[in-house]
């Protein structure tokens, strides 16, 4: 979870002007994206898939009525992930070689007399030579905000392993023929449905939680406030990822005034080749000893308690008079 939490930081926090500000190349969110594709079983694991019937013939039996029920997806491989950004909010995530392993249930009924009957289960290997999901990324109100645009999703493959009594070769040919077909459509439809809910609800739902604001002590302490911003206008740049936040301010808790200081833009800097590029102002590092000093951090009283056993000036009038006496004699020569 920390790491899914990880990577929707990278995809969803975008170009900024002042305060933290990382640039990520597309290839190393690739990176982490192909490493995400782990959890994609989970998202996937509960989606629905519409339950198949229909009438055929049958050799020897003539007409049958068969129906193909409780679907689940048990197995996900996804391939290397490459994603390409388009200014000035636009990710596009796509992988090849994606397969999916299905588990369903089985059974046809002979329509006429005598009602002879089977049933079993079956695993389905479906293959898709190329799979993409499409978002963009705002920010409204300090919070991001995602959108899901499209994804394509088109299955050019499905291999069947049909378990039970009265499997023949006539049964798998049909059941063969059925999941090519009427299968293709329902897997497809489903898949765009739970990736539409995967970024419009569950990753939404997760940055909807997300506080802002931290706070450092539980009652009076520093907290630093995030500001999200939209892109910049007029940037175009796509094959880097720009993450951040608009402004990064340390403040007093429960104080909203800011810094007796204004930040400075970051500076544009070449886009170098690594997978990462970090950048802070100096602003975020004041404000931080700002909030600090008014927060009373480093404002502290000494106690004569303080002072070790081994020092030869203690904290009391004996002490110190004697100390102060003779530093106003040579000051006064």
């Amino acid at each position: 979870m920390k790491f899914i939490i990880a990577l929707a930081l990278l995809i969803v926090l975008v170009y900024t002007q002042n305060g933290v500000r990382v640039i990520v190349d597309s290839n190393g969110l690739g990176d982490a994206c192909t490493r995400a594709t782990k959890h994609v079983l989970k998202i996937l694991k509960d989606t629905k898939i519409d339950n198949i019937a229909g009438k055929a013939d049958a050799p020897v039996l003539g007409e049958i009525a068969y129906h193909l029920t409780n679907f689940k997806i048990i197995k996900a491989e996804l391939g290397q992930v490459k994603v390409v950004t388009s200014a000035p909010n636009k990710f596009t995530a796509s992988v090849t070689a994606a397969s999916f392993g299905i588990h369903l249930k089985w059974m046809y009924r002979k329509n006429s007399f005598p009602h002879l009957s089977s049933d079993g289960t079956a695993e389905v290997r479906a293959t898709a030579p190329n799979l993409s999901l499409t978002i963009t990324v705002e920010a409204k109100e300090g919070r991001p905000r995602l959108h899901y645009v499209s994804s394509n999703v088109h299955f050019n493959k499905f291999d069947i392993d049909l378990h039970g009594g009265g499997v023949v070769g006539w049964l798998v040919r049909l059941f063969q023929g059925v999941v090519e077909n009427a299968l293709k459509g329902s897997l497809e439809k489903a898949v765009r449905a739970e990736a539409e809910k995967a970024v419009n609800v569950r990753l939404q739902n997760l940055f909807n939680a997300l506080d802002l604001i931290r706070v450092f002590h539980p009652k009076e302490g520093v907290a630093i406030d995030f500001d999200i911003s939209t892109p910049d206008e007029g940037i175009s740049v796509t094959d880097k990822v720009t993450i951040g936040s608009n402004v990064a301010t340390f403040r007093p808790h429960g104080k909203t005034d800011p810094p007796p200081f204004k930040p400075a833009p970051l500076p544009d800097v070449p886009l170098s080749k690594n997978y990462v590029t970090a950048l802070i102002t100096e602003y975020v590092a004041n404000s931080a000893g700002w909030a600090m000093f008014e927060s009373g951090y480093l404002q502290s009283t000494l106690e004569p308690s303080d002072v070790p056993p081994s020092s030869p000036i203690k904290l009391n009038t004996t002490s110190l008079k004697s100390k102060i006496i003779k530093n106003l004699n040579t000051n006064s020569k």
